[in-house]
């Protein structure tokens, strides 16, 4: 697998944004070339089809197969679609900036996706049948078994804290509350100096400086544009989705879109990382249906819609499969710079509140109960975690954010 060039990105985007010459364009990154084909020509002024030679395509090991080049991972690649008759000027803006390029194709009237190797057709499909016709695929989806233990817990099954404070050492190591700070020291956060609120927040808020914006018009270069603030999350609580699919699912868009808000930023989009087990399992598949219709039902609640996204199955080993966990990524806009909120103090005096009119129900699958219930082994402690039940509140968190 080769390791992303940031640096490398920037210099594509900059002249693919920049030239006016693009029909369109594609960032092709994992397993992405023939989507990118499919998804440039679909819908397009430009006519119905596509036809590319793979030998023309930059290659780091030789004599690779069609099916290799097609499926192969190569980061920070672009995939543009120019203006007839201006490619030459295309050429010279990559020539410029160093980036090799390759003219491995054209776009057709015909319809069909036309794959070529040395001049020998290895591919013909109606593009059609592939962007916009696939047949859906619909497998067993069951309910689990174990929602029915789950559901049957109460706050009272949960012994009784003895020592508080011994209680509050061990939450505190627990991974997803611990200092992360072992984590932001290996990276420089600080690059060009964009960064509004620092790691540890509620989400990280970066400055997009003026010069980040493709080129502008005349009068929009005199009058001058401001800067503009991007607010950051990514959250999941696969516990939550474990012991209800649906509602957790939600319950994922709606943190990441509480995170954004209270750190000043309106969300604008999202993106989703769906991390399951092996969807031939009626079970397993169930957990993911259920997911995803939360996290669609969340999104269009919120408006925020889903921009692309990865999808990781048959994550398991002997011991079983994973929590199903469906992360979200959300960006939000912040208006202005002096509306930015941080997650500590910044006067003596601030008033403090807190929400707990739901306390009871919040608490079920926490990471208290979860470190409560258990003794000492990780097999116990995913055990005892899945036979605490949480609520179904995503439905009322929304109804306060609106």
């Amino acid at each position: 697998m080769q390791v992303g060039t940031r640096s490398w990105r920037n210099c594509a985007w900059k002249p693919a944004l920049s030239s006016g010459h693009r029909r369109g364009r594609r960032h092709s990154g994992h397993g992405r070339g023939w989507p990118d084909l499919l998804h440039l020509r679909d819908g397009g002024p430009w006519g119905t089809g596509i036809e590319i030679d793979l030998a023309k395509v930059p290659q780091r090991a030789p004599d690779m197969t069609p099916y290799e080049i097609l499926l192969s991972e190569s980061q920070e690649r672009m995939l543009i679609i120019v203006h007839k008759g201006r490619e030459e000027e295309v050429k010279r803006i990559f020539d410029k900036w160093d980036l090799p390029w390759a003219e491995v194709g054209e776009v057709t009237g015909d319809g069909m996706m036309v794959v070529k190797n040395h001049g020998e057709v290895v591919a013909s499909v109606p593009a059609a049948k592939l962007a916009d016709e696939a047949p859906l695929y619909h497998r067993e989806a069951r309910e689990p078994a174990y929602l029915a233990q789950t559901r049957a817990l109460q706050l009272d099954d949960i012994p009784v804290l003895a020592d508080p404070g011994a209680a509050l050492a061990k939450l505190l190591g627990w991974p997803t509350i611990a200092s992360k700070n072992w984590v932001y020291r290996q990276y420089d956060h600080m690059v060009r100096a964009g960064t509004a609120i620092n790691p540890g927040s509620d989400a990280a808020v970066i400055r997009v400086k003026a010069d980040s914006y493709p080129p502008l018009s005349s009068d929009a270069s005199q009058n001058g544009i401001p800067d503009k603030y991007l607010a950051m999350s990514v959250d999941c609580n696969g516990a939550h989705v474990y012991l209800d699919p649906y509602e957790g699912g939600k319950a994922t868009v709606a943190e990441a879109a509480r995170n954004l808000v209270c750190s000043g930023a309106r969300p604008l989009g999202a993106t989703d990382n769906l991390n399951f087990g092996n969807p031939h399992n009626p079970e397993l598949f169930w957990q993911l249906k259920e997911s995803v219709r939360g996290l669609a039902e969340a999104c269009e609640a919120f408006g925020t819609p889903v921009t692309g996204g990865n999808v990781s199955l048959y994550n398991q080993n002997p011991a079983g499969a994973i929590d199903p966990t469906p992360t979200v990524g959300m960006v939000g806009l912040v208006e202005k710079r002096n509306t930015l909120p941080t997650n500590g103090l910044r006067m003596k005096e601030t008033p403090s509140s807190c929400l707990a009119k739901r306390w009871m129900v919040t608490i079920r699958c926490s990471a208290w109960a979860a470190r409560r219930c258990c003794k000492s082994s990780t097999a116990s402690r995913r055990a005892l975690r899945r036979r605490a039940t949480w609520p179904r509140r995503a439905r009322c968190t929304m109804r306060c954010l609106a």
